[in-house]
């Protein structure tokens, strides 16, 4: 996963089978003892979305709905603190 976060936080992006296509979705998961504030984007969906993850908290970010095919590349930019 791309993308520069503090090492409290991690980014996993996953292909999800809705029965008719991909929904792509990243998970971000904020072990940190702050809130942080995401940027999110992927290579079918460039268009960022801004998430805060409250501390010790995960937040899950659907970047794509029913996609023809289950590849995808997100970046994933956080940073300490909710902007």
């Amino acid at each position: 996963m791309l993308g520069d976060r503090p090492a409290c936080v991690t980014a996993v992006a996953q292909p999800y089978f809705n029965g008719t296509g991909f929904n792509h979705l990243v998970t971000l998961d904020n072990r940190c003892d702050s809130a942080v504030t995401c940027r999110v984007t992927s290579d079918i969906n460039p268009r960022e979305q801004r998430v805060v993850v409250p501390p010790r908290e995960s937040r899950t970010v659907k970047t794509y709905f029913n996609a023809a095919g289950y590849g995808v590349t997100a970046t994933a930019h956080c940073a300490a603190g909710a902007r």
